[in-house]
């Protein structure tokens, strides 16, 4: 269960077990969906070498990659925001 509270003085807020300061940006949705696939492709990697499966390890890698993809457009939407 996620449970969003403000400290009194209102510098950083609790997302569940995550702490971001105020001053921080949240990171957007392609940001979050690129760290996932990555981890993904680590855990198919890593499961295709133990299982010495170079179909999974292939797969594995490719996810990698399409994950640091989709985390490199969520870095140019940032940039791309106007400043405020």
């Amino acid at each position: 269960m996620f449970a969003v509270r403000t400290w009194p003085k209102g510098r950083c807020f609790f997302f569940g077990t995550l702490m971001f300061p105020m001053e921080m940006k949240m990171p957007n949705t392609d940001h979050v969906k690129g760290e996932a696939k990555k981890m993904e492709g680590r855990v198919k990697d890593a499961a295709g070498a133990a299982t010495d499966n170079p179909k999974l390890q292939a797969k594995g890698k490719k996810d990698k990659l399409e994950g640091e993809a989709r985390k490199a457009k969520g870095d140019l939407k940032d940039a791309m925001k106007p400043k405020k």
